[in-house]
């Protein structure tokens, strides 16, 4: 599982799943079936990855082991449900990102760059919850393959050449074969200064690939890197500045000009995300109907 971004904008994942309960309230009274889904065992394991129901429950004035229901807790609803306490940052943080986005709710306090991750990570990670043949143990999901599709778009736009040979010597003449985040020496790999994904529409060019450590490519994930930059460096904005101007630097040297916010290329990379699902499921009932009949 890709690290979460720092700082943890979601932390710590109990303030954040209280502080969205109201919005899942409202959005069980219009859909009464997610209240049922909620305490179910199953669905939330698939959902959440939780051990136990999300809701159990219980009357107003009795308390239930690892789930919330202390003075300081108001009962979920009319009819007393209590919400599990269990809530791991590491675990849980990114599912309940993404559970959010998916039933229309805005997660308050995140930003888009946080939001990519989450989404990024539960792809990673294989949540089956929305599988047509329902949860199954580390199952693959389908949001692999689709952010695999994006990627590969993102990564073969243009008509530009590079070899290995290219790489290398870029790596060596423009950050010395150091971090172009920290600017430690050492063991470097390659990273895309400009994230490819559906976010921030970074390209697999010359001019947007930099050298970083382990560290701080685990570190700045999918994020801007000058967002990633200004807040490792907040105590030092002038070296931050610094380290933001070389990868620029190296970006206008090779002509790279990012796409940045472009509502065409967006729309096109979500309806070949859209086509892609379709056509997954299209073919995964022709399969099932040969294995498994009509």
């Amino acid at each position: 599982m890709s690290q979460i971004p720092e700082p943890n904008e979601a932390a710590p994942i109990g303030e954040f799943v209280r502080r969205h309960l109201p919005q899942i309230l409202e959005y069980c009274r219009q859909h009464p079936e997610e209240l049922v889904n909620l305490q179910d065992k199953a669905y939330s394991l698939a959902t959440f990855r939780q051990s136990r129901p999300v809701l159990a429950v219980a009357p107003t004035d009795q308390r239930l082991s690892r789930y919330w229901g202390d003075k300081s807790s108001e009962p979920f609803g009319s009819k007393g449900f209590r919400v599990t306490s269990e809530w791991v940052k590491e675990l849980h943080t990114a599912h309940f990102v993404v559970y959010l986005r998916e039933k229309g709710i805005t997660p308050v306090g995140v930003s888009e760059d946080f939001v990519a991750w989450a989404e990024d990570t539960v792809a990673e990670f294989g949540s089956s919850g929305s599988a047509p043949g329902g949860p199954r143990y580390r199952s693959y999901a389908l949001g692999v393959a689709q952010n695999a599709l994006v990627r590969y778009l993102l990564s073969n736009v243009g008509y530009e050449r590079f070899s290995e040979v290219d790489w290398r010597t870029v790596r060596d003449e423009d950050f010395h074969g150091a971090c172009a985040y920290c600017g430690q020496a050492g063991t470097v790999t390659l990273d895309h200064a400009v994230a490819i994904n559906r976010i921030h529409l970074g390209e697999h060019r010359l001019g947007n690939l930099v050298p970083a450590c382990s560290r701080c490519n685990e570190a700045k994930s999918n994020k801007d890197f000058r967002h990633f930059l200004s807040t490792k460096f907040e105590d030092d904005p002038v070296y931050a500045s610094t380290r933001i101007g070389l990868i620029e630097a190296h970006a206008s040297k090779l002509n790279y000009r990012p796409i940045g916010t472009n509502d065409d290329v967006t729309a096109l990379i979500e309806e070949a995300r859209a086509k892609l699902k379709e056509v997954a499921d299209h073919y995964l009932a022709l399969i099932n109907s040969r294995v498994n009949g009509p």
